[in-house]
């Protein structure tokens, strides 16, 4: 769970919240100091969240990586991370079109990194199969490794 971005239910955020997609329910069974932060704290805390999942993520592409020795897998892999990280900023532009004109207002930084960050793990959720590896019976797992060659003491935990 989030440290950071746990704290905004603490100074009623709530609206904000739920424009981001976050659950009002995990906030309020998260935050019980309720430590009140500053707009440039909350702007920071967005920014240090979504660098922890892009580590995330450069973390699982590693491992991916050296699990796999298939040249056709890891080429098609390298392009589909291209077309990603197009497709990624397009999205935030299409959400926050005219950004450059500050019209979002201070909130803004909350906002473009939250979504970000979300993006960022809805990639890493889809990814996590090639780091795990399919069960027996899977019948349609294309390039992805069977789960018996993968050791468990790599495997990813799902919890995104």
């Amino acid at each position: 769970m989030k440290k950071c971005i746990l704290k905004l239910i603490s100074i009623n955020l709530i609206p904000l919240i739920v424009l981001s997609g976050f659950s009002i329910d995990v906030f309020a069974q998260a935050n019980s100091k309720n430590d009140p932060l500053t707009q440039s704290e909350l702007n920071q805390c967005s920014k240090v969240d979504y660098k922890e999942a892009k580590d995330e993520l450069d973390l699982l592409i590693s491992k991916i990586q050296s699990l796999y020795d298939d040249t056709i897998f890891l080429e098609a892999f390298e392009e589909s991370q291209v077309h990603w990280e197009k497709q990624l900023l397009l999205d935030l532009k299409m959400r926050f079109p005219e950004a450059s004109k500050g019209i979002y207002g201070s909130i803004f930084p909350v906002c473009y990194y939250s979504n970000l960050e979300k993006l960022i793990r809805e990639r890493i959720s889809f990814l996590t199969e090639w780091a795990n590896g399919h069960e027996d019976g899977e019948m349609c797992s294309g390039s992805v490794l069977h789960e018996y060659y993968i050791d468990d003491s790599r495997k990813i935990e799902e919890d995104y």
